[in-house]
């Protein structure tokens, strides 16, 4: 998903269009894998720009509190060049992965390929810019549990 994808009509009804990368998600086949270059970069979750294959909704949850940031600013919250660079810019937020603050970080398909200082999580999201954190705070909850 991103912003170009989502539509608002003059009666206020949200619609999302473009389907082209979409897949049926099936949560009692946890051992399905899907494609991790899904997504456009800005809006892509972490465990995507890590390689991983075995996820479901919460990569989706992760583009919408991204786009409804967006929204709110003006302009996209993380605007990397590249993959790496993307990567960057969310752990600049985040902090380095961990198992401590990421269940799941050392199963990634491309956990350690990229070796991160301890930098700890930002503790005013304010900081990122003037940004409707809220949204996304819980966005990065869903998906970090």
């Amino acid at each position: 998903m991103k912003p170009e994808n989502v539509l608002i009509t003059s009666a206020g009804v949200l619609k999302i269009t473009d389907f082209g990368q979409c897949c049926i998600y099936v949560p009692t086949d946890p051992d399905r894998n899907y494609d991790c270059q899904v997504a456009s970069r800005w809006y892509r979750a972490p465990e995507l720009l890590f390689g991983s294959t075995k996820y479901g909704p919460k990569v989706d949850e992760w583009a919408c509190g991204c786009i409804f940031t967006e929204f709110y600013n003006g302009s996209p919250l993380f605007m990397g060049k590249n993959d790496i660079e993307q990567i960057g810019k969310l752990m600049s937020v985040l902090g380095a992965p961990s198992e401590r603050n990421w269940s799941g970080w050392s199963t990634m398909p491309d956990c350690g390929k990229i070796v991160f200082s301890d930098a700890e999580p930002l503790a005013d999201w304010k900081a990122v810019g003037i940004v409707f954190y809220q949204i996304f705070r819980f966005c990065i909850k869903c998906i970090m549990r």
